[in-house]
């Protein structure tokens, strides 16, 4: 019986099935189904739907059409390059090891959830670096041409059932990370991960490797350390920094990610947007667009709090989701500039930018024409780490505000006690550039999204001082006193642990 014939069959045999169930029921009146030529109908219809899932796998397993002729076989093709071998004894425990783990973590025995996700990331990196070791093998070798493949990432593609493109990328970074020792072999200890290794081998491309091997160490180290966020931060400087006319570079990357906006219309009203900013840009966009949504969100609380009542407002109970009130926000946002009158003054751009003292002087410098060099990593950054070149910065600064900040110094007060509980705006700015996002592990919130928090709370005879203040977004401020904090002296990192709460059953 072929696929289609089957499926004819089935549709077949279900209408008459349905048919003689209906007059079944009309002879019966009472609203039943018939009990004889329907159930044998049944019975068939359950033998081809049986049959057609045998067509149907064997239809997926087909081979490909040869001289005009689909060759079918019941099973797959074998793999060609696994003919013959035999499956190492290290690789036998190694499976039969991970199958270990995941019955102790289906039985709930894996000790400390957090430590038992960092080693199943560790092993992951580390099976994703033995991956890249084959192919770097199958390349060497050339075990892909001996196997008929018209090129590795097509091996690679059909040997890992991975797409193209997943495998394109492992290709690419087994092949380059070949010149990167310090990272191959971070790698190899599951301490970094597939996407880190890609972005140094991005950051290694371009004719750098020859400055790539001089900066490995403390790329690594950023690798090793920082959250990926703010990794791939690092070597945005690093790239930026290579460059032999960092101005020249800047526009070029300028114009590579120039914004644009796409819109369409829907056939029933409406539309939708997609839009890319540089970062200058989205970044001035984003903090307005943040604002109005905070707006839009202390709205919805306050409406949901007087229809549930005070302590019964959850997200589902708001009035609108998330992305509802984003759009909402965007259309606020077109309707306050509508309303802005003609000719008014623009406001100042909405853009923070981190640049050092002598950086800047030497920028200027530069622009008149007088003798200057750059220190050692002359890069600015956004608040959020994304680096612009120097004199990009000094542009938008010519536009806006310059402020210099200076945490401690005659003149700045940054120490006020118990004379005041909230903190000026001016400290309140201090603290936001120097935190730059909320201080709790794991939160990457802006910190001018956040709230100026005292380490040791007001009532506990805390102090309004610029080292006993940090950045703290809402939520993290309000659910504080529900953890323990610790320090690392090393890392300086913070943890928080869970307490148990006040009212736990006892048994």
């Amino acid at each position: 019986m072929g696929f289609g014939a089957a499926v004819d069959d089935l549709s077949e045999a279900e209408g008459q099935g349905q048919g003689q169930g209906q007059g079944d029921v009309g002879e019966r009146g009472d609203g039943g189904a018939g009990h004889g030529d329907g159930h044998g109908d049944g019975v068939v219809v359950s033998e081809l739907r049986a049959g057609l899932l045998g067509e149907l796998e064997r239809f997926v397993h087909q081979a490909s059409r040869r001289g005009g002729v689909r060759r079918r076989t019941a099973e797959p093709d074998p793999d060609p390059l696994a003919a013959g071998r035999e499956v190492p004894v290290e690789v036998g425990s190694a499976v039969r090891a991970l199958d270990e783990l995941q019955g102790l973590l289906a039985l709930g025995c894996g000790g400390d959830a957090a430590q038992v996700l960092g080693w199943v990331a560790q092993i992951r990196a580390m099976a994703e670096a033995a991956e890249a070791a084959a192919v770097q093998h199958l390349l060497r070798t050339r075990a892909d041409v001996n196997a008929g493949f018209r090129n590795p990432t097509s091996a690679v593609k059909t040997i890992c059932k991975a797409p193209h493109g997943q495998a394109s990328g492992l290709v690419g970074a087994a092949t380059r990370v070949g010149d990167m020792p310090l990272t191959r072999a971070a790698w190899a200890e599951g301490s970094i991960s597939k996407a880190h290794v890609e972005r140094l081998c991005s950051a290694a491309g371009s004719g750098r490797l020859h400055l790539f091997v001089q900066a490995e160490t403390w790329l690594v180290e950023a690798a090793l350390r920082l959250p990926f966020t703010k990794f791939c931060n690092v070597v945005a400087h690093f790239e930026l920094g290579c460059e032999p006319d960092i101005e020249d570079a800047a526009k070029r990357e300028h114009a590579k990610r120039s914004a644009e906006m796409r819109r369409s219309r829907r056939e029933r009203g409406g539309g939708t947007l997609n839009a890319t900013f540089d970062p200058v840009g989205f970044s001035a966009f984003h903090k307005v667009l943040r604002t109005i949504e905070r707006e839009l969100f202390d709205a919805d609380w306050a409406d949901a709090t007087a229809k549930y009542g005070e302590g019964n407002v959850t997200l589902a109970r708001l009035g609108r989701t998330a992305t509802q009130r984003r759009a909402d926000a965007l259309v606020e946002m077109a309707a306050r500039a509508a309303a802005v009158p003609a000719g008014a003054r623009k406001p100042a751009p909405m853009v923070v930018i981190h640049i050092a003292h002598d950086v800047f002087e030497a920028e200027l410098k530069r622009r008149v024409g007088a003798d200057f060099s750059y220190p050692p990593h002359f890069t600015a950054e956004l608040d959020d780490g994304t680096p612009i070149s120097p004199g990009e910065a000094l542009a938008l600064a010519v536009e806006g505000e310059i402020r210099r900040l200076i945490y401690d110094g005659p003149g700045i007060r940054t120490q006020y006690g118990r004379t005041k509980r909230f903190a000026p705006q001016a400290l309140k700015e201090m603290i936001e550039a120097r935190d730059r996002e909320c201080q709790a592990p794991g939160c990457d919130t802006p910190a001018w999204e956040c709230d100026t928090d005292h380490i040791i709370d007001w009532q506990y005879l805390g102090q309004t001082n610029g080292d006993e203040l940090e950045a703290k977004c809402r939520w993290h401020n309000r659910v504080k006193d529900n953890y323990h904090t610790t320090t690392d002296p090393v890392t300086n990192q913070a943890t928080w642990t869970r307490k148990q709460p006040l009212n736990q059953r006892r048994e």
